[in-house]
């Protein structure tokens, strides 16, 4: 017994990695809104096994982010209402695809709390544990209060020494933090934290290659449909802590929309 303790032991070695951890705004609502948990189940679970899926599809291949090219090693789980995702070292796909899953439930109007830091961990098929779920967790509860992720100073810091490091230190840090800046779909809130702006991806999505004939007709529709549901639940409840995190989603939209010549769609 205690060999194989031992043994247990001697595989158990968190590493470093990025990580994601965010969970739905008012899950107790949504059970309500959706007729019930089987009902959120069974819509929890499709959307769960796309992105599983599209995590299988994209794992070894490779992201090209200006003269970098790095592989993509997301690895997801999910409890409940919960979403767990880490990468060892592509810091980009894994904001890119949280973004992605963001985008998708905010389309069905749920939307989503948590937070991305770098920390340790060790995750396996039965078992995921370490200090940096815990750092995730506490973000999540404690700073991103409203629906966002929110991006931790140990994210930033890790991309750019990453990105250093892939330069062979041969750049400056400005120049490292100067390009991680560039290639990252963030906004700094009024309180001073970087977020995951799903609105500016979509937007630089349309820029970068509206030249190829993309419109920005996907824009519109995102806005279209987040305003209508930011709508929908401020008139439906009463209660002043959700109303205060549905009026972020308002004020959030409403930058964005001023930001970008999109005032048609601001919320008044």
């Amino acid at each position: 017994m205690n060999s194989e303790v031992g043994e247990i032991e001697r595989g158990f070695v968190p590493s470093k990695q990025y990580i994601a951890y965010f969970d739905i705004l008012g899950y107790e609502q949504k059970i309500r809104d959706h007729g019930g948990a089987v009902k959120l189940a069974n819509f929890l679970s499709g959307h769960i096994k796309h992105y599983k899926a599209l995590v299988n599809q994209l794992n070894n291949t490779t992201l090209v982010l200006g003269d970098e090219a790095r592989k993509i090693d997301i690895k997801m789980k999910v409890f409940s209402d919960n979403f767990i995702l880490c990468s060892t070292a592509n810091w980009k796909a894994l904001a890119t695809f949280v973004i992605y899953i963001q985008r998708g439930f905010v389309a069905n109007n749920v939307f989503m709390r948590g937070s991305l830091c770098y920390g340790e961990l060790y995750f396996e098929d039965e078992f995921v544990c370490g200090q940096g779920i815990i750092d995730a967790y506490k973000i999540e509860n404690e700073v991103a209060i409203f629906p966002r992720i929110v991006i931790d100073d140990s994210y930033v810091k890790a991309a750019i020494c990453s990105r250093k490091l892939q330069k062979n230190n041969t750049i400056s840090e400005n120049e490292a933090i100067q390009w991680v800046d560039k290639v990252s779909s963030y906004t700094v809130d009024f309180d001073g934290n970087k977020f995951l702006d799903y609105l500016k991806f979509e937007q630089q999505y349309y820029l970068d290659f509206k030249n190829d004939g993309y419109t920005n007709a996907a824009v519109k529709n995102l806005l279209n449909e987040h305003k209508k549901h930011i709508i929908s639940n401020i008139s439906s409840t009463s209660n002043k802590r959700i109303l205060q995190k549905y009026n972020w989603c308002k004020y959030y939209h409403n930058n964005f929309c001023k930001a970008y010549n999109y005032r048609k769609y601001s919320i008044d």
